[in-house]
């Protein structure tokens, strides 16, 4: 991937990137998971197992019908050796691949619930089942689905990129809202300035919904 701002300029390197690129390159997260590294000045690789190629494909998408500022894909592969999975967080704890797509918000909310009951079978998740059960229709809007500061490049007080897409797809409008509440640092800035009621629309009782699930 490339930043947007030297996207006049671009210098990618060349694809599929070896083992040795990667291994000499710097980490530009300090986390020892994480796997972005800095190839050279203008070019970040991005790989982990969990990484899906509709990741790629989303970003070329929003790049090419919104002004939505997002890095550029030079390339995206997969080794022979690499197999991805992955899904939306909220699923976790079965097997992801089996959750969706789904074509209606009632065929998701059956979803929801399935990965609830994965989760735990008792009173209180199906208490939480009434809950989902009991919310209104919504309408289905492109979300990326992983709002966080750690996904948003600032450069002199203005965001000049988001990042990390690999959750992003078309969900529930209140979605966008719920999931970027329901595992935040409580005191961080992000949280105790309310930053996040100034930019999305709020889903206070969808959110209340969700964060009560087990």
């Amino acid at each position: 991937m490339q930043d947007t701002n030297t996207q006049n300029n671009p210098s990618p390197v060349a694809t599929p990137i070896t083992q040795q690129q990667l291994s000499e390159a710097p980490c530009l997260v300090p986390d020892p998971a994480s796997h972005v590294r800095l190839i050279n000045p203008k070019t970040v690789a991005k790989t982990d197992d969990a990484i899906r190629l509709t990741e790629a494909a989303t970003m070329r998408f929003v790049r090419s019908k919104t002004s939505v500022s997002v890095p550029e894909v030079i390339d995206a592969f997969v080794h022979p050796e690499t197999r991805t999975c992955c899904a939306d967080q909220f699923f976790d704890g079965e097997d992801n691949a089996s959750y969706g797509p789904y074509d209606s918000e009632t065929a998701f909310n059956d979803g929801l619930v399935r990965a609830l009951k994965a989760r735990a079978r008792n009173t209180w998740t199906e208490r939480v089942v009434k809950f989902i059960r009991a919310m209104p229709q919504h309408g289905i809007v492109f979300t990326h689905n992983d709002w966080a500061p750690r996904n948003m490049l600032v450069r002199d007080g203005h965001v000049v990129a988001i990042l990390d897409w690999e959750f992003s797809g078309f969900y529930p409008d209140y979605w966008e809202f719920a999931k970027a509440l329901c595992w935040p640092d409580w005191q961080s800035g992000w949280i105790k300035d309310n930053a996040i009621d100034r930019i999305l629309q709020p889903y206070l009782v969808e959110l209340a919904f969700i964060l009560h699930a087990p």
